[in-house]
């Protein structure tokens, strides 16, 4: 890990995608990574921050981040601070495909899909994973060996508008299961919509 603590030199040949908020880089010197880089510099709150403090969380409490796109910490950039997190990709390289394209392309048959979905539930709930911002593109289909495939979370867990509500599901058990019961509702609304338009 030495040589992630230089600063790196990122440029738009690396860029591989842009949210509302963060911009996301290959990493040059490790493949396995990618780099997440916030707009707003000035917001000591941003998201790269509240989705770290929420990692740190779960890996103190060694919860299984079998569905999650780790986090590892911070490195300098010619682009400011980046979170290092992990890059998704097949068992063949390529970078796995969102679980919107999935469904869309209708890759996979639907009792394929139910399974997922199912799989991804069931590991929410267990570990009461705070899956807050339910975009489908934020979650992406695995196919970690040939036709055997998996949901895992790239962006929008932990997030809060600020650390203060982030450290009240923290706290707050019953809130966290009642905010995360909520926001599932809306990400099976998200894939009805999306099979709904396909049609």
């Amino acid at each position: 890990m030495d040589k992630m603590l230089k600063k790196i030199e990122l440029n738009d040949l690396l860029k591989l995608g842009e949210g509302n908020s963060r911009v996301c880089y290959n990493h040059p010197n490790d493949n396995t990574k990618v780099l997440k880089i916030s707009k707003n510099r000035l917001n000591k709150e941003c998201d790269n921050v509240l989705e770290y403090a929420y990692f740190t969380y779960l890996n103190k409490k060694n919860t299984p981040l079998l569905h999650l796109a780790n986090s590892y910490g911070f490195v300098d950039t010619n682009f400011g601070k980046a979170l290092v997190s992990d890059k998704i990709c097949n068992y063949d390289g390529k970078i796995s495909k969102s679980f919107s394209d999935i469904l869309y392309s209708k890759t996979l048959q639907m009792e394929d899909e139910n399974t997922l979905i199912k799989d991804l539930r069931d590991y929410i709930f267990k570990y009461n994973i705070l899956f807050l911002d339910v975009n489908l593109s934020n979650v992406f289909c695995c196919e970690y060996e040939r036709n055997k495939y998996k949901l895992i979370i790239i962006d929008g867990v932990g997030t809060a508008r600020d650390k203060f509500r982030l450290e009240l599901y923290f706290k707050f058990k019953w809130y966290s299961k009642y905010k995360i019961k909520k926001q599932w509702k809306k990400f099976i609304q998200n894939i009805e919509k999306l099979k709904n338009e396909k049609q």
